[in-house]
Parts: C-alpha cells; sequence; structure tokens
C-alpha cells in the first residue's frame, strides 16, 4: 500500500508540476512558434501544453519513483532484458496499424467512412503523428505497464493486477483537459492551475465515456498482458504507438459517417469495431509469439 500511495503522489505531484511549468512552456514555444519556427504546433491550444508539459514532469520524476520504491533492477517491478526488443516493438506497431487498417477498409466498403475534401487533409503533419505516437506509447507504457502494473503485481496475483492497470487506464483517459478557448495574449502563470479542475469535465458526458470506455479497457488488458508476457515494455510500446498513430493519422484524412453505432462512433476509437480489432489484435500478436517460442526451442 505504501508503493501504492507513492504512485499515486508520483501522479499527483505530475499533473501540479505540469500545471505550474506549462504558461512557461507556452511563453518560450509559442512565440517561436508564430515567427514560424515551430509552424506545426502554431495553432496548438493551451491545453496542449498543459498536457505536453505534464508528459514531460512524469518522465523527469520516474527516476525519484524508482529511488523511492527502492527499485534497482528491472526485475522489481517484473520486468527483464528484452534480447527481441527491436522485433516485438515493430511486431506491436505492425499488428496494430495492419489490423486498424483491415477495419477501415471493412468500414469503408460499408459505406462508413468520408474522405476530407483535399484543401482538408493534412498530410505534411504524419510527421507529428509519427513522433506523438512514439513519445506517448513510450511514456505511458513506462507508467502504465512498467511501475503501476509492476507495483500491482508485488501484492496480488497476475490476473487481478493485470484487470486493476487496465481499469486505472481506461479512467484516467477521461481526466485530461478539453480544447482550450485560452487566448495566447491571457494565458498567465496561474493558467495551467485553473485547467486542473478542467481535467474532469468529461464526466459531464457519461454517454460519451460509456461508448470509448470498454475498447480503453480492452487497450489496457491486451497491453497488460504483452507486458505480463514478454516480461518487457517493447510490444506494448509498439502495440501503443501503433494505435495512437492511427487514431491520429485517421483524422488528418477521413471521418466517420454519424449514425452507425453500434459499429462505429463519431470516433475510430467507439463502437463494436475498434474493440473487436483490438482484441483480435491481441490475438494476433499471442499466436505470432507462440509461433516464435516453439520455433526457439526446435
Amino acid at each position: 500500500m505504501k508503493d501504492l500511495r507513492k504512485l499515486l503522489l508520483f501522479l499527483i505531484t505530475s499533473v501540479v508540476l505540469g500545471a505550474l511549468l506549462a504558461p512557461l512552456l507556452f511563453r518560450c514555444v509559442h512565440p517561436l512558434a508564430a515567427r514560424g519556427i515551430f509552424p506545426n504546433i502554431t495553432g496548438q491550444g493551451f491545453h496542449r501544453y498543459f498536457s505536453r508539459t505534464v508528459e514531460i514532469v512524469a518522465i523527469l520524476l520516474l527516476w525519484p519513483l524508482a529511488h523511492s520504491l527502492k527499485v534497482r533492477s528491472l526485475a522489481d517491478f517484473g520486468l527483464q532484458r528484452d534480447a527481441l526488443w527491436l522485433r516485438h516493438l515493430a511486431l506491436g506497431f505492425s499488428a496494430a496499424v495492419a489490423l486498424m487498417a483491415v477495419m477501415s477498409l471493412l468500414i469503408l466498403e460499408f459505406g462508413g467512412i468520408i474522405f476530407l475534401p483535399a484543401e482538408m487533409r493534412h498530410p505534411g503533419e504524419l510527421p507529428k503523428v509519427i513522433l506523438t505516437a512514439a513519445c506517448v506509447g513510450f511514456i505511458e507504457e513506462c507508467i502504465f505497464r512498467g511501475a503501476f502494473l509492476g507495483l500491482l503485481q508485488r501484492t496480488m496475483p497476475r490476473t487481478p493486477a493485470l484487470f486493476a492497470s487496465a481499469l486505472f487506464f481506461a479512467v484516467l483517459h477521461f481526466i485530461q483537459p478539453l480544447k482550450s478557448e485560452v487566448a495566447p495574449d491571457n494565458v498567465t502563470w496561474f493558467s495551467g492551475l485553473a485547467l486542473i479542475p478542467e481535467i474532469f469535465s468529461q464526466w459531464k458526458n457519461p454517454m460519451m465515456i460509456a461508448a470509448s470506455f470498454t475498447t480503453l479497457l480492452a487497450v489496457g488488458c491486451v497491453l497488460g498482458w504483452a507486458m505480463q508476457r514478454t516480461r518487457a515494455l517493447w510490444l506494448g510500446i509498439g502495440l501503443h504507438a501503433g494505435w495512437v498513430f492511427c487514431v491520429q493519422g485517421f483524422g488528418k484524412f477521413a471521418s466517420f459517417v454519424p449514425g452507425k453505432l453500434p459499429w462505429i462512433g463519431a470516433d475510430i476509437r467507439i463502437g463494436l469495431a475498434p474493440l473487436v480489432t483490438v482484441i483480435l489484435t491481441g490475438v494476433l500478436c499471442r499466436a505470432i509469439l507462440a509461433h516464435e517460442r516453439r520455433n526457439s526451442h526446435e
């Protein structure tokens, strides 16, 4: 329980420090973006700076967290070095993207996808999408599967620990600020703190939460299984990055036709189609890893 309290303190500290430092990041980066040095982030709202600053702070606090938990090696989190890390990273990313592509093609065949007009497409933003996917995949896997699931496995059986971490992962995805309308000139040193109450604003729409919660829970279970199966994070990082790449990249070129539930909703994460796709991705990875193990014993 002491370890879990320390992890909770780590999360709270990351949010508060991120809120305090977000205006500083905004004041440093936004003027450069306005001058064309970072043109891809010129239109980013302050809420984006808030989220990114929290992630940066979380990364920096991982070492003090590990020190306070007296973690001396990866084995203390149920992890080990993965000699096949690059293969597992590529497997996760390829499986996630491939199954999402198949899902999209099937939905397209049934008229469930609308391509954006040429002037509204943003292929030039794909490098930024790839970078975002890589960063989110790495950061969230280190926190949710590396630290949180690793700690839960110290005091709980593997299956309950897996489900608890997946539940926590799904719930936390609804604790973030919505799009901020704060004008650049109105950003003050307290703007980040003012956003903290807004991180719970999504709970005002229970139907939206219910629509995507099951998919996020499945995602958490598949990623947790990947960590437990390989005793490493690389497969999960690949899967996570692949899904983020598909979610963000899809929005640059197309959108779903509204009113097509239960198979799809207004978002690529909502509906039975993405839920089934996530589960099948886990099944595919399991089959490939089983084949890999059989070949290694021959």
